[in-house]
């Protein structure tokens, strides 16, 4: 698959996590696992395929302050980041985000060229 989209909530932290092997402030986002949840930092993840030629290539992250600037650049300055060498574009929220039911999936059908923009037909 070459699209990913993941759509959830998000919280920025406001002190620094060293966690990732550098003191950087980074991005939470609360998974849940049956009745309870933890959090997963963004410097856990890994966007990205296993390869140059097969994989995740894009990756939208739908969610309120996922890319947000002041902890997006902390982790940048530190060279800690969510992804691999593999992934072409990274896209996320620097503030609030509004909430549509169908957004991922007119996303995708956009992306993939399934869907034609009203305004273009």
């Amino acid at each position: 698959m070459d699209i990913g989209y993941l759509g959830l909530h998000c919280a920025y932290g406001t002190t620094t996590d060293s966690t990732p092997g550098a003191s950087v402030k980074q991005m939470y986002f609360p998974i849940a696992a049956g009745t309870g949840s933890q959090y997963l930092r963004m410097s856990e993840m890994n966007f990205g395929g296993p390869t140059r030629t097969n994989g995740l290539k894009w990756m939208v992250l739908d969610a309120c302050t996922s890319l947000y600037h002041v902890n997006w650049s902390s982790m940048q300055s530190q060279n800690v980041k969510p992804y691999n060498s593999n992934l072409h574009l990274l896209l996320g929220v620097d503030t609030d985000d509004s909430v549509e039911p169908l957004i991922g999936q007119y996303f995708a059908d956009y992306m993939l060229g399934d869907h034609l923009c009203p305004e273009l037909q």
